[in-house]
C-alpha cells in the first residue's frame, strides 16, 4: 500500500479535472474502469471519501486529496485514510457524526438509550447490543449502512426491481451463451441490463458480468460488493419468489433443494464416519451437512459449501463470512452477528461455491 499526502487546505474539488467530488454519488460513478480485482470494492471507497483517478487502483480523497493506491486483502478503506491521513476533515467527521445525528434526530429516544445509532433508512433508531460510543468505529456504521444516507436515502438504489419477479422479467432477452440462470440471478437480488450478460443489483447497484461456468451468483455478489447491505442481510424491501412460482430454466445451474436436511438431527447422521479435526456438531448446527466422503459441507438453506475446515473454525462465523445472506443464519444469530464477522473477514481461506 503507497500513500501520498499533499500538505493542502481541504477541498471538495479536484484541482486536475475541476469536479465536484463532495458527493457520494459523485464519487462512485468515477469508478467506472476501476479493476474488478481490487480486494477494496468501489462502493466502500466511495463511501470513505475516495473517488477513482484512473489509474491502476490508485484513489483520491475529495477532502484532504490523499492519494491511496496499492490496496491489499485485509485493508479497510476508512483505516487506511485514517492512518494516511490523520488530518482528513471529511475522515475526522465521523467521529462526531453519530453523536451529531443522534443529538438532533432523536434526543428523547436517546435519553433513556444512550447507546443507539440513526438508521438513515428509517430514520429510527437500532440498538447496538450495548456498545459504547468509541467501539463503534466508522468502518462499522459504513459497512452496516448506519451513515450511510442520513439525509435523503439512496437505497436500493432500483426500487422498480425490489421484486423478485420484478428483477426475473428482465431475463426475458438473456443471451443463450449466457451461462447462469435467470432465477439463480434474479435471487441474488440482480437483474439483466440488456447488456451482454451484464446484470446489476437492485441495491447497490453493482454490475457483474462475463460469467464463468463455476461461477455462483451469491459468491460473485458478495466477493464484488460485500457492502451491499441486500448480501449483508439487511431488510431493503426485497420481496422474494416462491420457488414454486418461479419457471423452470436450464438443469445443472440451478441451487439445488436441501430441505431434507433442515433439521439438526438429519445434517448430523450426514457426518458419519467424520475422521477431520473440525467439531462436526459445531458445524451441523451452524446449518451445514457433509457432501462425499472429504470435509466438503453446505448449509441446507442457502446452498453455500465450505470446506477445508480447521479445528479452531468457528462455523457460524464461517457462515457469516462467505454467505451473510442466507436466511437461517440471520433467524438464528442476527444481524449484529453477521455485521462483526462480515467486517472482521480476512482473506478467504476456504474454497466457496454452490454445488449443483
Amino acid at each position: 500500500m503507497t500513500c501520498k499526502c499533499p500538505r493542502m487546505s481541504d477541498s471538495a474539488y479536484d484541482m486536475d479535472t475541476d469536479q465536484d467530488y463532495s458527493e457520494e454519488e459523485a464519487r462512485l460513478k468515477s469508478f467506472c474502469n476501476f479493476p474488478s480485482s481490487c480486494p477494496v470494492s468501489a462502493s466502500t471507497l466511495a463511501r470513505a471519501g475516495f473517488y477513482y483517478t484512473g489509474d491502476g487502483d490508485c484513489v483520491k480523497c475529495f477532502s484532504c486529496l490523499a492519494v491511496v493506491e496499492g490496496w491489499q486483502h485485509g485493508d479497510t478503506a476508512i483505516g487506511k485514510h485514517r492512518k494516511n491521513s490523520p488530518n482528513c476533515t471529511f475522515i475526522n467527521g465521523f467521529n462526531n457524526l453519530r453523536s451529531d445525528c443522534i443529538q438532533t434526530q432523536l434526543p428523547s429516544t436517546l435519553n433513556s438509550h444512550p447507546h443507539m445509532a440513526a438508521n438513515g433508512f428509517q430514520n429510527s433508531a437500532i440498538e447496538l447490543n450495548g456498545e459504547s460510543g468509541s467501539e463503534v468505529t466508522a468502518d462499522f456504521l459504513l459497512r452496516t449502512g448506519r451513515v450511510v444516507d442520513m439525509s435523503r436515502p439512496k437505497y436500493p438504489r432500483h426500487i422498480e426491481f425490489c421484486s423478485e419477479e420484478a428483477r426475473l422479467k428482465t431475463f426475458q432477452n438473456w443471451p443463450s451463451y449466457a451461462l447462469l440462470t435467470p432465477k439463480e440471478l434474479a435471487n441474488a437480488g440482480l437483474f439483466f441490463t440488456g447488456i451482454d450478460d451484464q446484470v446489476k443489483c437492485f441495491c447497490c447497484g453493482g454490475k457483474l458480468m462475463n460469467w464463468e461456468p463455476s461461477d455462483r451468483a451469491w459468491i460473485e455478489h458478495s466477493k464484488h460488493f460485500p457492502d451491499c447491505l441486500f448480501v449483508l442481510g439487511r431488510d431493503v424491501g426485497n420481496v422474494a419468489l416462491a420457488s414454486s412460482n418461479i419457471p423452470g430454466s436450464r438443469r445443472g445451474s440451478e441451487i439445488p433443494d436441501c430441505t431434507a436436511m433442515n433439521t439438526f438431527k438429519a445434517r448430523l447422521e450426514s457426518f458419519d464416519g467424520w475422521s477431520y479435526p473440525a467439531d462436526k456438531e459445531a458445524i451441523a448446527k451452524a446449518g451445514f451437512y457433509r457432501i462425499g466422503n472429504g470435509d466438503t459441507t453446505k448449509c441446507f438453506n442457502c446452498g453455500g459449501t465450505l470446506h477445508c475446515w480447521k479445528p479452531k473454525d468457528d462455523p457460524w462465523e464461517e457462515h457469516a463470512k462467505e454467505f451473510p445472506g442466507c436466511k437461517f443464519l440471520i433467524e438464528e444469530k442476527g444481524q449484529h452477528f453477521i455485521n462483526r464477522a462480515q467486517l472482521a473477514r480476512p482473506v478467504l481461506h476456504k474454497v466457496v461455491n454452490i454445488i449443483t
